[in-house]
């Protein structure tokens, strides 16, 4: 079962939100040995690792949501490590 995270960017514009997004994906996906899938003209993506997590991504006007599928073997604890460490990167897109 997903999980949803929604942070809305107001004064910034879908994509300036977009291109900070990616740029933080990016360091997240290499440092985890993820892989990252962008697509600017619908501003949207996912970073994924077959097995392990599915994050789909989509910036709408000021609004960016991200949809967070971890796979059945991904202990409890981990899946809370990426999401804190998620709301954080997102909480400080604009910091």
């Amino acid at each position: 079962m997903a999980e949803r995270i929604e942070q809305r960017f107001n004064g910034h514009g879908a994509n300036e939100i977009y291109e900070r997004l990616v740029d933080q994906l990016g360091i997240v996906a290499k440092e985890y040995g993820l892989k990252l899938d962008a697509d600017p003209a619908t501003r949207a993506g996912r970073v994924h690792r077959k097995g392990m997590v599915d994050v789909k991504f989509a910036v709408v006007e000021e609004l960016l949501t991200a949809d967070l599928d971890f796979g059945m073997l991904i202990p409890k604890s981990i899946r809370e490590r990426v999401r804190t460490e998620l709301e954080q990167r997102l909480g400080s897109l604009f910091a």
